[in-house]
């Protein structure tokens, strides 16, 4: 976990990046800790994602935490691993995110990190259950997997 390059894991190997305020946010120090759990955004997209699976919210304090969460929300079987994979899809789109926040001056928007975890989300699923009919409009019920 220490391998992603946030601001504090680079300040570490001695490369200067600027601001080490969170590229989300810009509230906290950006670690992995914070960009995935503790950043306003982070939060939040928990908080819809839990609340999209109909499962117990999502409230994590780590990273590792984060990734084992599917364990503890009370889905089992499918939702359990779809949520297992929207869960890595939402850490990445919040990379995605905060790359275009830092790199590229780009508005950091709640409703497309989670737009993109919905969109990314249903193609990984699609790709994954080929036998499998589930539309558009069953996913984003999720209820109906």
């Amino acid at each position: 976990m220490n391998r992603i390059a946030t601001v504090d894991a680079l300040n570490r190997r001695n490369i200067g990046v600027g601001s080490s305020a969170c590229g989300l946010c810009e509230e906290d120090e950006e670690s992995v800790e914070h960009l995935f759990t503790s950043c306003y955004f982070a939060s939040m997209l928990w908080t819809l994602i839990s609340n999209w699976c109909k499962c117990l919210p999502m409230v994590v304090f780590s990273f590792r935490g984060l990734i084992e969460i599917h364990n503890h929300v009370g889905l089992d079987g499918k939702k359990k691993k779809v949520l297992k994979g929207l869960v890595r899809i939402g850490c990445w789109s919040i990379w995605k995110m905060r790359n275009n926040a830092r790199f590229e001056n780009k508005e950091v928007k709640l409703e497309y990190i989670f737009g993109e975890v919905k969109k990314i989300g249903f193609l990984w699923f699609k790709s994954r259950n080929k036998n499998v009919e589930t539309t558009w409009v069953d996913w984003c019920k999720f209820v109906n997997l």
